[in-house]
């Protein structure tokens, strides 16, 4: 089937209402475009409630990433506008997601307390933190490719405007199982971080730091060994500005402990280890 043909098979396929945010906006899409995403398939072709109805509801989602993931899912094109990022006080709850289990943390018995166990007397301390442009996504499934657009991303306002809605745009393309997606999405916080590490910092960058971590924190599950790709590049991030990550809402977020604390920690270590062996 040509390229012609298959459009007009997945125009022709039947319509399911998709409804997104708390205020459940409509988005009518094709069956088989939805079913790109093997999550979504199973609803399309399965038999539950949700496939006869037709109805799909992703209302804990907000209707932006929703609406940029059709966009994705029809178009292949991440387009995107600016977005209106929410404070502390107003984030959503906790989006539980699959994450894979590929590795294994060091449960070594350390004389610390088992919540900074892993954040001292860690032979990991002694290597020098990965460079930002180096953190990568895991590959896609084999026998799948994924494609970057690095011109898009090179002209990635270094302002950080769209770091939130970047990330959001991660999660639920790794909910969905949509690989490509994530991968550009997270290139496009990557490149505006690095971007900021080379010292292209907007006055704003500690609040857009801040609202960034404690979000991706709060919507992905710690691997055993947290080598998450958006933990990361987040924790990373700020390991290397620590001394500059300051204020209100900065301290709040590192008052709350946790899997940040305990990742920022153990990088911070590892940089000034590094940089005392230099001197």
């Amino acid at each position: 089937m040509d390229s012609a043909q298959s459009t007009i098979s997945a125009l022709s396929s039947p319509i399911f209402s998709v409804y997104a945010g708390p205020s459940k906006k409509l988005f009518l899409v094709h069956g088989a475009v939805l079913s790109t995403s093997p999550v979504l398939r199973s609803i399309v072709e399965g038999q539950w409630k949700e496939s006869e109805e037709r109805s799909i509801k992703l209302e804990e989602w907000d209707e932006q990433t929703v609406e940029h993931v059709l966009q994705w899912l029809y178009f292949r094109a991440y387009m995107r506008t600016s977005p209106c990022e929410a404070p502390l006080s107003e984030r959503k709850n906790r989006i539980p997601i699959t994450q894979p289990q590929d590795c294994k943390r060091d449960e070594s018995a350390h004389n610390q307390s088992p919540e900074l166990k892993e954040s001292t007397n860690d032979p990991a301390i002694y290597r020098p933190l990965t460079p930002l442009l180096a953190i990568d996504c895991p590959g896609p499934p084999e026998g799948e490719t994924v494609s970057v657009d690095l011109t898009a991303i090179a002209t990635e306002p270094s302002n950080g405007k769209n770091l939130l809605s970047d990330a959001r745009v991660y999660i639920l393309a790794q909910y969905l199982q949509l690989e490509e997606l994530k991968r550009r999405a997270f290139d496009r916080v990557k490149v505006v971080l690095s971007n900021w590490e080379l010292g292209a910092f907007p006055p704003d960058w500690v609040r857009k730091t801040t609202i960034l971590a404690g979000f991706v924190y709060d919507s992905t599950d710690s691997l055993v060994n947290s080598k998450e790709p958006m933990r990361r590049l987040v924790s990373t991030f700020v390991a290397t500005g620590f001394i500059d990550f300051q204020g209100l809402e900065a301290q709040e977020l590192l008052a709350k402990g946790g899997d940040f604390v305990l990742d920022v920690t153990r990088k911070v270590q590892r940089e000034w280890h590094n940089e005392n062996e230099q001197v």
